[in-house]
Formats: C-alpha cells, structure tokens, sequence
C-alpha cells in the first residue's frame, strides 16, 4: 500500500512539475524575441510590471491550485522578474473568466487564464452565456490533470508554437 501510495505522489509530483516546465518553455519562447529585439540599455519589457492569472475557479481548485504553483516560480525566468498575482473569477459558473479573456483582456501579455477542461466544453457546445470562440484563443499548454494555460492572440502569434 505505501509503495502505491509513493506512486501517485511520484506521479503527481512529475504532472505538476511536467506542466510548470512545459509552461516555462512556452513563455520563455513567447518572451525571447520580445527581449532580444531591445536595445542593451532598455529595461526589459516586463520589468516593474504585474502579470495577473484569472482562474474561473475559487482558491483550493484545481486551475487555482496550478495559476499559484506556476506563478511561485515563472518569476525566475522572464526578464525583468515581474509581480505575479492570482484573481479568482468564478462567477457565472465559471464562465465570466475566459469571456473576460476574450472580450476585456488588454493583449499586452499582463493577463494569463488558467482554465480547465469546463472551459473547452462550454466552447464546443455553446453552453448560454459563452462569447468566446475557442479557434481564437489560444492554449499555451494542458497536462494530464486537464488545466489548460490561454493567452490573447496577440501574444500567440509571438511564441512558434506548432
């Protein structure tokens, strides 16, 4: 029983750490040709900025719980080492967090939504109430837990994700 149970904490520790990284990369990648392009003495773009992270769910769920595992270490890699915060958007079931990303989100790369299956759901059947089209907001990555990363169109095109 404890070495099952070593297991799945083994399993879940490589998920969760499988996304971080996979995460890390992508936004390096996004990020790279943003900083390369400055001139030595610019400050970074994302220097002395903030990066907010909606989650459709409350503190203690899922996407939650990856938005605040993510945001405690992505600071490390992105130039200009800037504040990360979490915003909790759960009303409307959850809806009003990727409708905001689609609709309000200025597309500066300051606002990631940290989504989970629900999100690609509602999309595919039109549940009422969904203004967002799925094709138009890109998704930076999803692991196996079924949280999924998005970004505004903008900052997609930026990162060569094939």
């Amino acid at each position: 029983m404890r070495a099952n149970m070593r297991k799945n904490k083994s399993f879940h520790l490589w998920v969760i750490l499988s996304g971080v990284l996979f995460l890390t990369f992508s936004v390096l990648l996004g990020f790279a040709p943003s900083t390369l392009a400055q001139p030595a003495t610019q400050a970074p773009h994302y220097a002395g900025k903030m990066i907010t992270f909606v989650s459709g769910t409350g503190p203690g769920a899922g996407s939650d719980i990856m938005a605040r595992l993510i945001a405690r270490h992505i600071t490390k890699f992105i130039p200009g080492n800037p504040k990360i915060v979490i915003r909790s958007m759960t009303e409307a079931g959850g809806i009003a967090c990727p409708n905001y990303m689609y609709r309000r989100a200025k597309p500066d790369g300051l606002t990631l939504m940290a989504g989970s299956l629900e999100t690609i759901m509602n999309g595919i059947f039109q549940t009422p109430g969904i203004e967002y089209k799925l094709l138009d907001m890109p998704c930076l990555f999803g692991y196996l837990g079924g949280s999924i990363m998005i970004v505004k169109p903008q900052i997609a095109r930026n990162l060569r994700i094939s």
